[in-house]
């Protein structure tokens, strides 16, 4: 046996302070009675029972009872069906190079790209989704998985440091989500329920991410590209050995780098698949135009799955109320 909601079986430890707070009030209605007819006044009331009184209690109380289990739906008697769970693939490729941590969106690229994907991960439902992680070069961080708690553990450790090779290639990103993505489709063709969020800054500094967006196009992967940061741009921290603020990160000549969001090339990479960007601090990756963007792709048959269901058993209790 098991409960559904199980808070209502609290209220059952409520009843004994029910029964004594009805005892206290006869108490107190007696001593007014006797207040105003003297010692013998219990002689003067009609069709006074106690043992009616004493019934008429316990099927309340007993009503009662009955009532917070219904309340608390127990069910039981489980047997096992099939579940087939129907959603799409999808793989963030979050960019974790060194200009992730330009402060022109609070508190750094990455961190807020960090909280807007959890919120995205808290929404999401009844889709696969992986992580590729991707500076100068990209990885998989996290496959395909329905477990988005193993998911939002993974994306908390992205940090510029798991990769030694910075840059921006986005086309590495592409093509490590994309052969992802082809594994989850298990054979068939088409990845029309397939869909790439590509989390970046937009500064592409391999510059080959046009051959890789076709190649995706081709396969039917829907491209969603968001874009973290400010048009003005901003610059990057870097700190010590011992992690202390040592400035600004420079370049060669010994110049400040100042690193702007490339707006021109994620509406580029939209439109190949007739869609618009996304930018974080102007759209929340948790709203309803990236799953309506999403919710266009289509889904398809994911696992199927045993389950046990249990049978609903709370109209026997709520009939023993009602009787009570």
């Amino acid at each position: 046996m098991r409960f559904v909601h199980d808070v209502w079986l609290y209220a059952v430890l409520l009843l004994p302070v029910v029964w004594f707070g009805l005892r206290l009030s006869d108490r107190r209605a007696a001593d007014r009675l006797r207040l105003l007819l003297g010692a013998r006044a219990a002689e003067h009331v009609e069709r006074a029972n106690p043992r009616l009184r004493g019934w008429r209690r316990f099927f309340l109380l007993a009503g009662l009872f009955f009532l917070l289990l219904g309340l608390a739906r127990p069910q039981w008697g489980a047997s096992e069906v099939a579940v087939t769970q129907r959603g799409s693939d999808i793989v963030i490729a979050l960019d974790i190079s060194n200009s992730m941590l330009a402060e022109d969106v609070l508190p750094n690229r990455l961190e807020r790209a960090k909280a807007e994907l959890a919120a995205f991960l808290g929404r999401l439902n009844q889709s696969r989704v992986g992580l590729v992680f991707f500076a100068g070069s990209a990885f998989v961080q996290c496959p395909l998985t329905l477990d988005y708690g193993t998911t939002g553990i993974f994306l908390r450790m992205a940090d510029p440091d798991m990769l030694s090779e910075q840059g921006t290639a986005i086309g590495a990103a592409l093509e490590t989500a994309r052969g992802l993505l082809a594994k989850g489709r298990a054979g068939e063709q088409g990845g029309a329920f397939q869909a790439i969020l590509l989390v970046t800054d937009g500064e592409d500094l391999e510059g080959t991410w046009e051959d890789a967006a076709r190649d995706c196009v081709k396969d039917g992967v829907r491209l969603i590209p968001v874009g973290v940061g400010e048009e003005g741009g901003g610059l990057i921290p870097v700190t010590d050995a011992q992690g202390r603020d040592a400035g600004f990160l420079k370049d060669d000549e010994g110049k400040v780098v100042m690193t702007r969001l490339d707006v021109a090339s994620l509406e580029a990479m939209a439109a190949l698949t007739a869609g618009s960007p996304f930018r974080i601090g102007v759209d929340g990756l948790a709203g309803d135009r990236l799953f309506s963007e999403l919710e266009r792709m289509g889904k398809r048959d994911l696992e199927e799955r045993r389950i046990s269901a249990y049978q609903e058993r709370s109209v026997w209790p709520l009939s023993l109320a009602a009787v009570c």
